[in-house]
């Protein structure tokens, strides 16, 4: 009766570590592997970006393709709701004209972004794939649209500069993975 169990042990073991995987990390195999994949067909998706803000979310584990482009747009979405917090957060303290509609123009710009990632997850959840890559391809530009408004004012550097970042790779991301399921 040991033996058996040990050789159960083993040979579960064994196709494991054959396979490159450990037991209790196949799903972050299999995010790891669609964030490479994504990468290879966008070619812009940061693979270590993709990685930990896709397994940091709770139901990526489990989650198939289609699941995990869900996902990515909902993260994106939520970074544009945190950017328009800040942004508000930032303008209640601003008494600068000139820093507040920058924050204003942000706060805007990132309503859009928000929107254009719901409407990306409503496509991935409807099964219109091919929607995406359309329905985000402003969010990119709308992003740094908010760095140049804080240049145009000439007030400083964006304090929404890593939401603009993120936003980029939320965006990549998403067609990225979405753009798997197409060649399926």
């Amino acid at each position: 009766m040991k033996t058996s169990l040990l050789l159960a042990v083993a040979t579960v073991a064994a196709v494991v570590a054959s396979a490159g995987m450990h037991p209790a990390r196949a799903d972050l195999a299999t995010i790891e592997s669609t964030c490479r994949a994504a990468r290879a067909a966008v070619g812009y998706v940061s693979p270590f970006f993709c990685k930990r803000h896709l397994a940091a979310h709770p139901g990526a584990a489990d989650a198939d393709v289609p699941g995990l482009a869900r996902i990515a747009a909902v993260l994106g979405a939520a970074n544009a709701d945190a950017a328009r917090h800040d942004a508000a957060r930032l303008l209640e303290r601003s008494r600068d004209a000139r820093y507040r509609g920058a924050l204003e123009q942000c706060d805007r710009l990132f309503a859009s972004v928000r929107g254009a990632f719901a409407a990306a997850e409503a496509a991935v959840v409807d099964r219109r794939y091919a929607a995406v890559r359309g329905t985000l391809e402003r969010a990119t530009g709308t992003g740094f649209d908010c760095l140049s408004a804080f240049s145009t004012a000439n007030v400083g550097p964006s304090p929404l500069q890593n939401y603009t970042v993120d936003n980029v790779q939320y965006t990549f991301m998403c067609i990225g993975i979405t753009s798997l399921i197409n060649t399926k």
